[in-house]
């Protein structure tokens, strides 16, 4: 997790191979600590389902036209 040491905020999350991330909202470390950690599980969820939305768009874009001669395959 990447925290903020001034305000105690969680704003993203990294690997243990560097890669990093980011919430779209920041994530306040204050108060009961069950509180704060299942809003972290939240926000790692909401990212990773964004991000495999934006791979299949990614992908759908790169997949080249079929040809007519194998659309009835």
């Amino acid at each position: 997790m990447v925290i903020d040491p001034d305000t105690c905020e969680i704003t993203a999350l990294t690997s243990s191979y560097g890669e990093r991330v980011d919430f779209k909202t920041v994530i306040n470390t204050t108060g009961m600590p069950d509180v704060w950690m299942q809003a972290v599980e939240r926000g790692m969820l909401k990212v990773m389902k964004k991000m495999i939305f934006e791979t299949y768009e990614d992908m759908d874009r790169d997949i080249p036209p079929i040809p007519e001669d194998f659309r009835e395959l």
